[in-house]
């Protein structure tokens, strides 16, 4: 019997039997010799163990409900560039969280945001930067934190900073917010208008790719995720939106002669 008066399952490795309630294999260390087994005590390999990795990842995200269809109207055409450039289905992405309580216009204070709260620039507030994405009506605009260089007339990318700080500017009540934050394992690249009111930004984390719908006059906000099994690495950024911006990266003609100026 074991220890919790079931009979008991004999285990070529019965003296390492760690395995948590929802897991169906368990790191055991012999002879310092780091592996896998799994319940019947047979050692796993690192397919097998990748194999059931992903299965528990996708069990977790099928609970999540798949985006309707209504949203996929909604949305589908507006992010299209973007679920071409690595050819998603929006159809296949699923709501992981949903704030209908998001008081996405409300200035920020020291108070509220702390380390986080940003003063409107009048100085930067143009109009006219190649840098952010305005609104239709250019009220608002959404800031990804895009650090660039100038030279000879030309700006040069230069990177990021350890985590990326999204913010929305209302140019008319003159504040902005900080609505987004990635870590070192995620990049929004992208943002995209609908209309003045709702805008969506795109971009990855950890094995996903993101889609984030802002709502602004419903004061909603919707997180969706579209799973992946192979490495997540991104390229729309440097491909496509800081191309389009005018922006010369690493993967341009040119920038060989910046850094080594």
């Amino acid at each position: 019997m074991d220890r919790t008066g079931s009979e008991a399952i004999p285990l070529k490795y019965d003296y390492a039997w760690a395995f948590q309630s929802n897991k169906d294999y368990a790191q055991v260390r012999l002879d310092d010799e780091t592996f896998f087994i799994d319940k019947v005590g047979q050692k796993l390999d690192t397919d097998s163990i990748d194999a059931l990795e992903w299965q528990e990842r996708m069990d977790e995200f099928n609970v999540n409900p798949l985006v309707s269809a209504k949203e996929v109207t909604r949305i589908a055409p507006i992010i299209k560039k973007w679920t071409d450039f690595y050819k998603l289905d929006f159809t296949a992405a699923r709501l992981i969280s949903r704030n209908d309580s998001a008081c996405i216009k409300c200035p920020s204070s020291p108070e509220t945001d702390g380390v986080n709260y940003r003063e409107f620039e009048k100085g930067v507030d143009t109009g006219k930067r190649t840098d952010v994405d305005y609104s239709p009506d250019k009220q608002w605009y959404v800031d990804l934190g895009i650090m660039y260089d100038e030279m000879d007339g030309k700006k040069y990318f230069i990177g990021w900073d350890d985590c990326q700080s999204i913010y929305l500017i209302d140019r008319k009540r003159k504040h902005q917010n900080m609505i987004m934050w990635n870590g070192s394992s995620g990049l929004a690249e992208g943002v995209f208008w609908k209309s003045n009111d709702l805008f969506v930004v795109v971009g990855y984390d950890h094995n996903c790719r993101f889609i984030k719908v802002f709502d602004i006059v419903n004061e909603t906000i919707s997180h969706y995720q579209i799973i992946l099994k192979e490495d997540n690495i991104g390229g729309y950024m440097n491909k496509v939106y800081l191309k389009e911006k005018g922006i010369i990266t690493e993967d341009d003609a040119g920038y060989d002669k910046y850094m080594n100026q």
